[in-house]
């Protein structure tokens, strides 16, 4: 007797966890035994209607990666209106969020909806999405390994370049490379966090270029009445690249060269307030050819009751959009095609 109810409770294990009285399934209300979260990404949605539950259900999964996207736009929306290689650096921006909404949207194809369950009370229905954590892991290297094949031209590139300024162009081409491969990288932590790999080659890279970034001689000018501001502006954009500016001096043979024009503008007086605005044009080129590597303009506005401390503000406001926006335009001339 003893050996019948053994075998009783193996047979019970075998077969799996029991559901409740009314049916409901387990992963109505968590984890599922047989949708294990070490094998897949799961969802559950719900609604009236077969097809809005399973939708839902589907974006709950979606979830996970639209966090992501989301804040990867955000980041990339300083870069949006400069001039690269003649062409808006907004296709910069906007090629890069595709990218990463593409290889999101990839991923997604592999979602399943696995079951769907009615509560026989409510008459509400439950649908299980599930993404199988190998097959979607599977495409998110298939991508990368396409991302670090494009690299290697610029790797070779950087290693062997004798002309300074080829050499760190190609350095920037490996970082837009790298602010490409992250979000596909991120993705694929968020399925399989095994290290994929590479991070240790891509640090390597980074150490190189920025190494050839330092080499590099930058020198910037700047006029009109904001100029003070403007300067310390270029000056901390190349800073944020690893590059120094340089005053022009005789003597000094530059690689490149930043000319950065500044002017006021009197928006007059409201309402007990001064306002005005500091407009600001630059122009990035190589030295020798002279050919124009970034142009942009911005423009800040601000007010005070002064007149003296508006015409501060706005100069110092728009030294600080300079200061974002160089690296930014570097960026996004590196990465176009």
């Amino acid at each position: 007797m003893p050996h019948l109810a053994v075998a009783a409770v193996a047979l019970c294990l075998l077969a799996g966890p029991a559901p409740a009285r009314d049916g409901r399934p387990d992963w109505v209300d968590g984890e599922s035994l047989e949708w294990p979260r070490h094998r897949y990404l799961t969802g559950v949605g719900s609604a009236d209607d077969r097809a809005t539950a399973e939708d839902r259900g589907r974006a709950e999964i979606a979830r996970v990666f639209t966090a992501r996207v989301l804040s990867t736009t955000t980041s990339f929306a300083s870069e949006s209106t400069a001039t690269v290689r003649g062409a808006s650096a907004t296709a910069a921006q906007v090629a890069v969020s595709d990218d990463t909404r593409t290889s999101t949207d990839k991923v997604l194809e592999g979602v399943e909806i696995a079951a769907t369950w009615q509560d026989p009370a409510t008459r509400r229905i439950f649908a299980l999405a599930v993404l199988d954590r190998r097959s979607g892991a599977e495409r998110l290297r298939a991508r990368l390994a396409a991302l670090d094949a494009s690299a290697r031209p610029a790797e070779a590139e950087l290693a062997s370049a004798s002309d300074p300024v080829a050499a760190a162009m190609a350095g920037l081409r490996l970082r837009a490379l790298a602010r490409r491969r992250e979000p596909l990288a991120a993705d694929l932590r968020l399925l399989d966090p095994a290290p994929e790999g590479g991070a240790a080659r891509y640090a390597r890279l980074d150490a190189a270029a920025s190494a050839a970034l330092a080499r590099l001689v930058v020198v910037a000018s700047a006029a009109g009445e904001t100029a003070p501001a403007l300067e310390e502006g270029v000056t901390q954009g190349l800073a944020a690249l690893g590059m120094k500016a340089a005053p022009a001096a005789p003597g000094v043979a530059p690689d490149l060269v930043v000319e950065v024009a500044g002017a006021l503008e009197d928006l007059g007086h409201r309402d007990g307030w001064a306002w005005w605005t500091a407009h600001a044009s630059l122009a990035m080129r190589e030295a020798k050819s002279g050919r124009v590597l970034v142009r942009f303009e911005e423009s800040a506005r601000e007010a005070a009751t002064l007149d003296a401390d508006a015409r501060r503000r706005a100069a110092q406001s728009a030294g600080a959009r300079v200061a974002e926006r160089l690296p930014a335009a570097l960026l996004a001339w590196a990465d176009a095609p």
